[in-house]
């Protein structure tokens, strides 16, 4: 049986998504994307609350709980498909990508985390405010280092390597050191687009690596009376069913709407019915019409009847049809000849100027089989003087 370090191989009992990995053996081909758009009225306040008391709290840390809780309770989000297996991983892990300054030259870093079930929105917010401190003070990180190594090396070493790094993970024997504190091998990987005016558009997975979902995160649009914020999700199909995924999107619904839920640890338990579908009926209310009381009414006398008077019709015009020319036929004894009456024929008379058309020269007949087509060979002409049309000579 297949083995990985970072996952447990899953038995798959359902036939379409037993055939999913081999008719789409790529992440690229089984993507989907669905663009939300969250109230988070509720958590705007509660996070100006938290910093109104001294904490560092932001909206990014608040999303990164909201998913990793979500995921923590619909486990099928954190599988992946490998080797045309399925794979469930042992962790939950978040990354995303932390601009060292808002500058369009500045370095990009990429951050890992790993969301442990005991955790709060606090640990999880001073989690990501340390390493991106760190990030931004050192300048890299581990994974940041490996990669600029691997850059400088000659071109077909790093397409050799890059394929090796693949099929290693096709049998899932991946280098551990590699995979640790890549992004491409994390459950989510996040993008705050919002932080530096951005809105949220789609983003493609990628077909190196084990992550299965991508975020992007838009502006927070706010006002006096509600704060809006999009979000866009793609995943990869073949994990899980649609319905699964719609219904997941829900908990972080739940969760911007009841923000005091972050306090607790990511294994808490959810309120139940959050998943289930609310239908809002509207109720149909039936006028009933009271009885009017009988009214007696006197009935009126009939009215006589007024004759009406003829109205004398006007003549009607009738268009006369156009005439047609006369027609005689005569009926000769082979055939019908319609002679039509019209105007004499006028004959022009012709031009003398006109040059005499020059006579052609007499053709000798074709001769028919049998006959002799050509002279005897003493009385042949010469070539020079040979007549037109001959073809005694080719």
């Amino acid at each position: 049986m297949a083995k990985r370090k970072d996952a447990t191989r899953v038995q798959i009992d359902e036939p379409l998504h037993m055939i999913l990995p081999y008719i789409m053996p790529h992440k690229t081909e089984a993507e989907v994307s669905s663009f939300e758009h969250f109230d988070v009225t509720n958590l705007v306040d509660y996070i100006d609350a938290k910093r109104a008391k001294g904490s560092e709290l932001k909206l990014f840390h608040c999303i990164c709980y909201a998913v990793a809780k979500t995921i923590y309770h619909r486990p099928l989000l954190n599988r992946f498909i490998a080797g045309k297996y399925y794979w469930q991983r042992n962790d939950i892990s978040l990354s995303f990508n932390v601009k060292q300054k808002f500058q369009d030259d500045a370095q990009e870093s990429l951050m890992f985390l790993y969301a442990k079930p005991e955790m709060t929105l606090d640990d999880v917010s001073k989690l990501i405010l340390g390493d991106v401190k760190q990030i931004r003070h050192h300048g890299s990180n581990d994974i940041d280092g490996t990669m600029k190594f691997v850059g400088k090396l000659p071109r077909f070493i790093i397409t050799f390597l890059v394929w090796f790094l693949k099929r290693l993970d096709f049998h899932g024997h991946m280098i551990e050191a590699l995979s640790k504190g890549d992004p491409n091998f994390s459950t989510v990987l996040l993008s705050n687009l919002g932080s530096i005016g951005a809105g949220a558009p789609y983003h493609h997975l990628n077909n190196y690596g084990t992550n299965s979902i991508m975020i992007t995160i838009g502006t927070l649009d706010r006002n006096e009376k509600k704060a809006t914020l999009d979000m866009t999700f793609t995943l990869d199909e073949r994990i899980a069913d649609g319905f699964y995924f719609a219904k997941s999107l829900r908990y972080i619904k739940y969760l911007f709407e009841h923000p005091e839920e972050m306090e607790k640890p990511i294994s808490a338990e959810m309120p139940e019915g959050i998943i289930e579908a609310k239908h809002h009926q509207a109720k149909v209310v039936k006028e009933v019409k009271k009885p009017k009381a009988f009214i007696v009414k006197k009935a009126k006398a009939p009215e006589p009847p007024v004759e009406e008077k003829p109205v004398a019709e006007e003549p009607k015009k009738v268009e006369e049809a156009p005439r047609r020319p006369v027609v005689e036929v005569v009926k000769p004894q082979n055939r019908l000849e319609i002679v039509r009456k019209a105007p004499p024929r006028v004959e022009r008379p012709q031009s003398t100027d006109r040059p005499a058309r020059p006579e052609r020269p007499e053709r000798k007949p074709f001769q028919r089989d049998g006959e002799r087509r050509f002279p005897p060979r003493g009385e042949r002409p010469e070539r020079g003087e040979r007549p037109v049309g001959d073809r005694s000579e080719r």
